[in-house]
């Protein structure tokens, strides 16, 4: 007996002594921009292997869908990601410590979270910024990036309209580039709020946050991850304009399980779905390896759906890649907006499901000539002197990229339409 009561006594010693050899949250924690997570240094330890990031969006609310995935938090270690709209309904100060602090509130220590439109129903997202502090990223950005094992990982911003825009050229796109730039990573991950690509029937695919995902896409990420519709998808490999790239392209996630009500798929899936479902909350859970990753939804307690998978990451990618081999670089056409895989579009007359193509010839015939000057749909002549953000600017018309619509884009530069006047492109 006496000798179990030492063995016990021992044992509690050592475990004191490991805890207290743990760095702090206040040890571990760097600025926001370069941060390591918030108290995932302790978790990663406790895991005793590669790190882990789980998440989810659209979370706490009046009912107890938050309960029951703040539940699976308490048993998973790692990095606690959320994918916007964390306190419902307008994420006023109120409805975070009602409704969010009681349960996901718990991993506050260990989350790195991103705002959703409805965190922005209240003025600047001042309940979301107040509750989360520096962890959010400055209050007039909301976006910020951080390592986690391996993996460089960034939080971005798709309420577009409140942080000057998610463009190509605006503020946060070119933070963006510039930050992957300074943080050369094999593996990549990005979080926000609006997906590029949904089935959903309430919001479906927003193109707003489409020249972030295509910065990603340049610089070789291999996973987003979003929120927005009440549910569960998982897409295959993309590029940012919907086409399958088993290559390079990215996975991404909709995780919209965090607890705040399901949305009903109505509506057959858009292409290159893999899997989904509207049935259960849940968390996704990634973990991070050096050169690949393993991803599983894990649902609340007493419900049966899950999805899981590994992938390797790819490699970083030539910044001089010109897909298509129309003389303009892929980053280029993100920039201005035609699809980097194609060089000429499908057909010679103009229409909607017909996606632009070759960056000089402005209306899609398939010709560059004085009607791609006159007769776009937004005139080239029409749009003359604009800057962006401002309209009538118009982004594929800036073939010198830099930011107006001006002289340059017609005499200028290496791709300037003078050079490519009276040229034609064959499908």
């Amino acid at each position: 007996m006496r000798r179990g009561r030492c063995l016990f006594l021992g044992l509690l010693g050592l475990v004191l002594l490991a805890r207290g050899s743990m760095p702090t949250d206040a040890q571990s924690s760097l600025p926001y921009e370069t941060a390591v997570a918030p108290g995932a240094h302790a978790l990663i330890a406790e895991a005793g292997g590669d790190p882990i990031l789980v998440g989810a969006g659209d979370i706490a609310s009046s009912g107890s869908g938050a309960e029951a995935t703040a539940r699976l938090l308490d048993v998973i270690p790692g990095t606690v990601a959320t994918f916007g709209d964390n306190a419902y309904d307008a994420g006023t100060d109120v409805q975070f410590a009602d409704y969010y602090d009681p349960t996901w509130g718990r991993h506050k220590a260990r989350t790195m979270p991103s705002a959703g439109n409805h965190d922005y129903d209240t003025p600047e997202a001042s309940g979301y910024f107040n509750y989360f502090g520096a962890a959010a990223g400055e209050p007039e950005k909301g976006y910020y990036s951080y390592n986690l094992g391996a993996w460089h990982i960034v939080a971005l911003n798709s309420n577009c309209s409140q942080v000057g825009g998610c463009n190509a050229s605006s503020a946060q796109e070119q933070w963006l580039r510039a930050d992957l730039a300074a943080n050369p990573a094999t593996c990549i991950a990005a979080y926000w709020h609006h997906p590029l690509y949904s089935s959903g029937s309430n919001h479906g695919s927003s193109t707003a946050a489409r020249a972030l995902y295509q910065a990603l896409y340049d610089f070789g990420a291999e996973v987003v991850m979003t929120g927005h519709e009440h549910n569960y998808e998982r897409f295959a490999p993309q590029n940012a304009f919907g086409q399958l790239d088993l290559s390079r392209g990215i996975r991404q996630f909709v995780v919209g399980t965090g607890g705040a009500g399901h949305y009903v798929f109505l509506q057959p899936p858009i292409a290159n779905m893999e899997a989904r479902d509207d049935t259960a909350f849940g968390v996704l859970k990634l973990t991070l390896h050096p050169t690949s990753y393993d991803w599983q939804f894990v649902p609340e307690a007493g419900e049966s759906f899950t999805d899981s998978g590994s992938a390797s990451c790819s490699e970083s990618p030539d910044p001089d890649l010109d897909t298509d081999a129309d003389g303009f670089t892929d980053t280029e056409e993100a920039f201005m907006g035609t699809d980097p895989a194609r060089a000429c579009p499908n057909s010679a007359t103009p229409n909607d499901e017909d996606p632009d193509a070759w960056p000089p010839d402005f209306n899609d015939d398939r010709m560059v000539d004085v009607y791609d000057l006159l007769g776009a749909p937004a005139s080239f002549r029409n749009s003359f002197g604009a800057s962006d953000p401002d309209p009538p600017y118009y982004g594929r018309y800036d073939l010198s990229m830099n930011g107006t619509i001006d002289v340059l884009d017609l005499l200028g530069t290496p791709n300037s339409f003078k050079r490519s006047f009276g040229t034609g492109c064959t499908p």
